[in-house]
């Protein structure tokens, strides 16, 4: 049953996606949807407004056939012009990288989450090429927000002890939506064939002839249920269709996806990225799983709204608000733990302000991160302050007192 209208105002989550087969199942995942409201100029965007569990949500899609992580940026700015959205979730497909350690298999779910060096999100394609055709990547995204990533853990628990309602919420949603379901359904394990990295895709229209002898053994699941992994997820401009160079980078940087909108949201957006797994990343790509994976990662959303309470929510961004005083650049801490001073290094944050991300000291004193910063500090330091202030300093030095600035 539709409920009463509603006011811009009332939106204050948003479901974000790019292709048309996210969008549908994301929308077919709504408790209810809701009437349109009447548009607002300087908003070209076009909006499914509804609710799950106790939140008002707003979906957003990209244009048809149009993609990438800038035009994802664009209609975001659209977005918090118009709605007083607190923070999104990013629902999608995206490439998987299957590992002993990782057994990501087609249908399961990958969700952001900081690891490592990273945030949860890793841009890998900005950066600069050296001798001899290493390539140094130069930005760091923010992470997912305190709320989200609390969220996230909690739902955690709530898995290891009762299981997740994956399959519960997209059997739900086939009910009401009969004809989704010869799409929209698992596609059958015999389906799910990963190939050799050096395996080439041969060119046909399907990859049943792609040579069988050339794809990896994996031990037989006792059910077709998705698995959810948390981790770091590599997003850029170009679509990873590479078995060599998904490995490569995955094994560098320690990502378990590949996506292509992602990175144009995390520092400009607070949210966290959900991607069903429809590929491997490599040339044998094809469009079956896609309708299933995006039925996965908007099944897991629903379970991740869930947890959330409406109260907590509507208080993020008034808790952003009052603390922001506390959050500092990377030029301030670098002038904290490097000999030169802050001197030396105003003109240089000056110059690279677009780079220069900020920081939050109550984040980084909560969840202990400190080993992220430490690694973006060595970014900043190897691509701007070696090349403009001439230093040589050792930064395995200054881990320490990285960890002595925020106490």
């Amino acid at each position: 049953m539709a409920s009463s209208r509603k006011t811009y105002g009332d939106y204050t989550v948003c479901l974000l996606c790019s292709l048309a087969v996210e969008r549908a199942a994301v929308v077919a995942m709504l408790d209810e949807e809701h009437p349109r409201l009447r548009a607002l100029e300087r908003d070209d965007n076009e909006y499914v407004l509804g609710r799950i569990g106790v939140h008002n949500v707003v979906v957003a899609c990209l244009p048809a056939e149009m993609a990438g992580k800038n035009l994802m940026a664009t209609v975001v700015k659209d977005i918090q012009r118009s709605f007083h959205v607190e923070f999104g979730v990013m629902i999608g497909i995206g490439g998987g990288v299957w590992s002993r350690k990782r057994d990501v298999r087609l249908g399961d779910v990958v969700v952001s989450q900081p690891e490592g060096l990273h945030g949860g999100v890793v841009q890998w394609d900005f950066g600069t090429m050296e001798k001899g055709g290493g390539f140094w990547r130069t930005r760091s995204l923010n992470s997912p927000p305190r709320l989200l990533l609390d969220a996230v853990q909690t739902l955690r628990v709530k898995h290891w002890m009762e299981g997740d309602r994956i399959l519960d919420n997209v059997a739900t949603m086939l009910r009401r939506k009969p004809f989704m379901i010869d799409k929209f359904s698992h596609q059958g394990a015999e389906q799910d064939r990963l190939f050799q990295a050096s395996s080439e895709y041969n060119g046909q229209e399907i990859c049943h002839d792609c040579n069988v002898e050339k794809t990896v053994r994996r031990a037989t699941r006792k059910t077709s249920a998705p698995k959810i992994h948390y981790g770091n997820i590599a997003s850029g401009n170009k679509v990873m269709a590479d078995g060599k160079a998904r490995d490569r980078i995955a094994k560098t940087e320690g990502v378990i996806c590949f996506d292509t909108e992602a990175a144009g949201l995390m520092d400009a957006f607070p949210c966290v990225v959900i991607r069903g797994i429809s590929n491997y990343a490599d040339s044998h790509e094809n469009e079956r799983w896609q309708p299933y994976a995006a039925a996965t990662a908007a099944a897991f959303a629903k379970e991740l709204l869930g947890v959330l309470d409406k109260q907590e929510a509507k208080k993020s961004n008034h808790a952003r608000e009052s603390t922001s005083v506390k959050v500092i650049s990377h030029a301030k801490l670098c002038a904290s733990v490097h000999p030169l001073g802050m001197s030396e290094l105003i003109g240089v944050n000056l110059l690279v302000s677009p780079m220069s991300c900020a920081i939050d000291v109550n984040s980084v004193k909560s969840t202990g991160s400190h080993a992220l910063v430490y690694g973006q500090l060595k970014n900043y330091q190897r691509e701007f302050l070696s090349s403009i202030c001439g230093i040589g300093y050792a930064w395995s030095n200054c881990k320490n007192k990285v960890v002595d600035f925020f106490g």
